[in-house]
């Protein structure tokens, strides 16, 4: 019966995909991350990632590929994840961070610790024991040091406590552990303290000669202070005095030297408050002994992603959003407009550089090649990057969705973009349409790969003869600050006129089926989602993912009430109209369509009670609607297990009520005729 149901949906889309292969599994695919380029240039280390149902985990290891022959080779293979690895500045020793224990403690507490291997093999050696997990470090330019950034250990009586269950917890006091800035001597592993005091340290970096470290401090670790961020120089000692070199009000973190040491890039706000709308990681340069910030991308209006110094301290080297794509950049630390490197429908990032600044490393996908370690050189005449890894060969044979770029006018004629995801051989009748939603709202859809899309199943949509639209809504990344921050007080308003523009679009050109449509999305797509259905029925389901639906109940319960603030610019009992007038929950009595519901348990940038108003509104309604929860599971699902039951029930909802259904296995070709006119709904 499940055969003959697909060949029925088939006939009735006019496709012969009952030939075409089934699209790539995405927990049989590896991930690719983090590519570190030796000092030498010679090697690049990355972390692959692999699925494990096992331990219900998405397990990370390093590799190490040879840049002239491509030859790659796997460096760890604990059961545990082994991620961020960072060569010593003489390319001797690979420092990593690891959440395996040591073989000789297997009773011990995993914690994630900094551990050494070297690049040709061999077992690697635990260099920290630290009482909290290590969150960030950096190599000393000698390599006989790391400087680590964890919170301090618990103490004897606060464990004593814990384990007596004699656990008060004062809100904003004991809930808050912030991370102090620590060294630790990679020969003796004796650890000294070099910050004071409870503030907050993001990261920090070396200067040249080794005497200093320069690090960003927040107030708390808490998710809104990081839009609250200061340099502070320490020296690089036990109690190391510290000293200002940028405090002024918004965000300015992740430092790094120039390699003369006169200099420190960081990423900055270029001191903007509390501007969640319009922020974006501008690169500045200040002197290293303190004096005039120099803002060198401002002007370009770019958003940049990742930087590193050129040896002779001259210039910046620049990952920055365009539009759907990531482009490099080099621009010079005296300023100027910056110049690109690369071009072309892809995206990139992680990257790094030897030390002589002629080989960039960096991970590359694109919405035909899955993400690989590239090369580039920048001294070239015409760079271009040059593929180092095939981690997912099996990507090559899976169905390839025909993507387009695709534009239209918003409502007040702003230019508008999409991707949209076709079956490579569509024919001219309409589809049945999936419709999906960024989170942000200042995420934004790219040339990234789709088999690699972790919540929503794009390919397995696109097998199923589905056409999938993934819009930019204004308040999206990579167009500019204008188009950024073109939603402000604005939910729910000129953004879903986007959205619903860019349908109607395919609906006119005969590309969508408009009685057979469903819409998605994750967060703030998640919000969108909620509000679309309960401010129009033409779509046959819907499934918001850790939705916002209430603006007033989440300012209170959410961990980033600042982002409230900032995006109504107001407080909500100054305010509370425009709060209710962009809220869905207070139009949820118009709401008619079917609704699939997901949340995580402990999710606390958007709450779980977010889900469940809505939720407990549509059934009191009589709306057929399904919640289902993850426990565990922050905003962002990430256990195997959770991330394969919300891909099985979106597709299984998609089935329902689009009347689509899997792929027949490969066998003849068979070209079933299309047929007349739009295809009925088969929902029940």
């Amino acid at each position: 019966m499940r055969r003959a149901a697909a060949v029925l949906v088939l006939a009735c889309s006019g496709f012969a995909l009952a030939q075409a292969p089934p699209p790539a599994d995405l927990f049989a695919l590896k991930t690719v991350s983090d590519a570190q380029i030796a000092p030498d240039g010679k090697s690049v280390a990355y972390v692959v990632g692999a699925w494990d149902f096992k331990e219900n985990l998405l397990d990370t290891d390093v590799w190490l590929v040879d840049v002239a022959t491509g030859a790659s080779r796997r460096l760890t293979a604990s059961p545990k994840r082994d991620e961020r690895p960072r060569f010593s500045p003489d390319g001797k020793t690979i420092a990593f961070l690891s959440e395996r224990r040591a073989g000789d403690e297997k009773d011990a507490k995993e914690t994630r610790q900094i551990w050494l291997i070297a690049p040709n093999g061999g077992e690697a050696s635990r260099l920290t024991s630290h009482g909290s997990p290590v969150a960030t470090f950096a190599w000393s330019s000698d390599g006989k040091r790391i400087a680590f950034t964890a919170a301090v250990p618990p103490t004897a009586d606060e464990k004593k406590k814990r384990e007596e269950k004699d656990d008060a917890n004062v809100v904003d006091r004991d809930d808050v552990k912030p991370a102090a800035l620590w060294i630790v001597d990679v020969a003796a592993k004796a650890v000294v303290r070099v910050s004071s005091g409870s503030a907050h340290v993001a990261s920090a970096d070396w200067s040249p000669d080794g005497t200093r470290l320069v690090g960003a401090v927040a107030p708390t670790p808490k998710v809104p202070d990081g839009f609250n961020t200061d340099l502070v120089v320490w020296e690089a000692k036990e109690n190391g005095k510290a000293s200002d070199l940028v405090k002024r009000p918004g965000p300015d973190s992740n430092p790094a030297f120039s390699p003369d040491g006169k200099w420190v890039a960081f990423f900055s706000g270029d001191g903007r408050v509390n501007d969640w709308p319009g922020h974006r990681t501008e690169i500045c340069v200040v002197p290293a002994s303190g004096g005039p910030v120099r803002n060198l991308t401002r002007a370009a209006d770019l958003e940049a992603d990742d930087f590193a110094w050129t040896p002779d301290s001259a210039s910046i080297h620049f990952a920055a959003q365009q539009k759907m794509a990531t482009q490099l950049f080099s621009v010079p630390a005296a300023g100027g407009a910056p110049k690109a490197l690369t071009s072309g429908a892809h995206v990139l990032g992680s990257f790094s550089a030897a030390a002589d600044g002629k080989t960039l490393a960096f991970v590359l996908q694109s919405a035909a090649e899955p993400p690989e370690v590239n090369v580039l050189m920048p001294s070239d005449a015409k760079p271009a990057p040059r593929r180092l890894t095939a981690t997912n060969p099996s990507v090559a044979s899976a169905l390839r969705p025909k993507v387009e770029v695709v534009s239209w006018k918003g409502p007040d004629g702003l230019p508008i973009e999409g991707l949209l995801h076709l079956p490579p051989d569509r024919s001219a009748v309409k589809l049945p349409f999936v419709l999906n939603i960024h989170g942000g709202p200042a995420g934004r859809f790219a040339f990234s790969h789709s088999a690699f899309s972790r919540i929503y199943p794009i390919d397995a949509f696109v097998a199923r003869g589905i056409a999938v639209l993934q819009v930019n809504p204004r308040g999206s990344s990579g167009y500019g600050e204008k188009f950024k921050k073109a939603n402000v007080r604005d939910w729910g308003g000129k953004d879903y006129l986007d959205l619903m523009a860019g349908v109607d679009m395919l609906v006119a050109k005969g590309i969508v089926d408009p009685t057979r449509m469903g819409v998605m999305g994750w967060s703030y797509g998640g919000f969108m989602t909620s509000w679309i259905l309960t401010h129009t029925d033409r779509f046959k389901f819907a499934s918001p993912g850790a939705p916002v639906t209430d603006l007033w109940s989440f300012y209170y319960t959410a961990d980033i009430p600042e982002f409230i603030e900032s995006y109504f610019a107001s407080l909500p009992w100054e305010d509370f109209d425009v709060l209710k007038a962009h809220s869905p929950m207070w139009f949820v009595k118009n709401a008619k369509t079917p609704t699939l519901i997901l949340h995580g348990e402990a999710d606390a940038r958007v709450p779980p009670a977010q889900g469940r108003e809505l939720y407990l509104a549509l059934k009191k309604q009589g709306v057929p609607v399904e919640m289902v929860t993850y426990a565990r599971e922050p905003h962002g699902p990430a256990e195997p297990k959770h991330v394969r039951d919300i891909r099985a029930r979106l597709l299984e909802w998609t089935d329902r009520y689009l009347g689509t259904a899997p792929p027949a296995a490969p066998g003849p070709p068979v070209k079933a005729p299309a047929a007349p006119g739009g295809g009925a709904s088969h929902a029940p």
